[in-house]
């Protein structure tokens, strides 16, 4: 992919920090105008990330926060302008869910900007709740299930799989933290 490296990174270091609140800046707060107090909320360093880069510049970065031992939220996907329109952002999120099944998370959230919906529904995204509104934006709340829920499982499953709590009213469900 047009010499694009993607790291995903446990634990970041000031400079790298530096990097991509630089680039979340320019397309947040500048772009997009999301006040920086509200990008910046503490939570980064506590965080997975996933940086992209070519020739050793950042140029995409996301951001899988735990919300339990068993549910993530992907956020803070920022893509460089000159890059976009070239398919990073459908890698971004397609390696974060790998990311989440090898580490063993069982839902994957965002908070889809609403002209995004069809975007995360292409990847399998299932809306989930009400939307939310953010300053002058509406987010539309949706998940993505990382291993398959069952309500009533075939026999064999029963024996092999531990209780998954879940909620929900037939087609979309909700892991309990």
């Amino acid at each position: 992919m047009n010499n694009f490296h993607f790291f995903i990174c446990e634990r970041i270091d000031k400079s790298l920090q530096q990097a991509i609140f630089s680039l979340r800046h320019q397309v947040f707060t500048l772009e997009q105008g999301i006040p920086q107090q509200m990008d910046q909320d503490g939570k980064d360093l506590s965080a997975i990330h996933l940086v992209v880069t070519q020739n050793k510049k950042v140029i995409a970065t996301a951001r899988l926060e735990k919300l339990c031992h068993k549910s993530v939220l992907l956020s803070r996907i920022a893509v460089k302008k000159d890059f976009r329109k070239k398919g990073l952002a459908r890698e971004i999120v397609k390696k974060m869910i790998d990311y989440g099944k090898e580490k063993g998370f069982l839902q994957i959230n965002v908070n889809a900007h609403h002209h995004l919906i069809p975007f995360y529904k292409e990847l399998q995204f299932k809306i989930a709740g009400e939307p939310i509104s953010l300053l002058q934006y509406s987010l539309q709340p949706m998940h993505q299930m990382l291993i398959k829920v069952y309500e009533n499982p075939p026999a064999p499953l029963l024996q092999d799989q531990p209780d998954i709590p879940i909620k929900g009213n037939g087609t979309q469900k909700n892991i309990d933290c």
